[in-house]
């Protein structure tokens, strides 16, 4: 690892203890045609906190250049074994997702929010996030081929109603087929609807060993 490299890290964990809120890096996932991304499609918001081993790759984040700095690693588990830097610019579109980095977790209304906890002992800050909006049909940008429609319960403030469905291709035939990305906007229709999920929101943010605690933005 070179010099800069280690400056960069130093740099990030002063910026931590000075001002206290850590850096998390976003990744802003849309469903649109490549290098065009629209906020009305954006779907699932990736965040990872900043010099996290995450399956053998750090991110960080550099105010100088303006950009998200990767670093990847021969081991997956512990990120050693050093290969090489790969430099991202905030808030450009490429493909279909943006990065950024904000300090503290995002908070986007509309939304619910999955927090990650490693071992509260370490760390006591999720070391990832996973954004979905609300009211709004969506996939993960991994896989296409179901759909999701999540609805807040004010009824009791404590429930997320998750609704699954199967993306069905524009032929109507019950399965994925080859279309273009207009023919693939998503419809989350009552008839291709496969299953329900009620999801309960923490009432309590405190770091839980190894678990998963959900959020709600309104």
């Amino acid at each position: 690892m070179n010099n800069y490299l280690y400056i960069t890290i130093l740099v990030s964990l002063l910026v931590q203890l000075t001002f206290g809120a850590p850096n998390y890096i976003n990744e802003y996932n849309y469903n649109n045609e490549p290098d065009n991304c629209v906020n009305a499609n954006r779907t699932t918001v990736y965040s990872y906190l900043e010099g996290y081993c995450n399956s053998g790759s750090i991110a960080l984040c550099d105010d100088a250049t303006q950009s998200v700095i990767f670093q990847y690693y021969d081991n997956i588990d512990t990120c050693t074994g050093y290969i090489k830097n790969v430099s991202v610019p905030y808030n450009e579109c490429s493909g279909t997702v943006i990065y950024n980095c904000t300090a503290g977790v995002i908070t986007p209304p509309g939304s619910f929010q999955y927090w990650y906890f490693n071992e509260c002992d370490e760390e006591s800050l999720p070391f990832q996030t996973i954004t979905q909006p609300l009211d709004s049909c969506y996939s993960y940008p991994e896989d296409d081929s179901d759909w999701y429609f999540a609805s807040y319960q004010p009824s009791s403030n404590t429930i997320l109603q998750y609704t699954y469905f199967d993306y069905h291709g524009v032929s109507g035939q019950g399965t994925s087929v080859e279309t273009s990305s207009e023919e693939k906007t998503p419809s989350c229709l009552q008839m291709f609807h496969t299953q329900t999920n009620y999801i309960q929101i923490a009432t309590d943010t405190s770091c839980i060993n190894r678990q998963i605690i959900t959020q709600y933005y309104p």
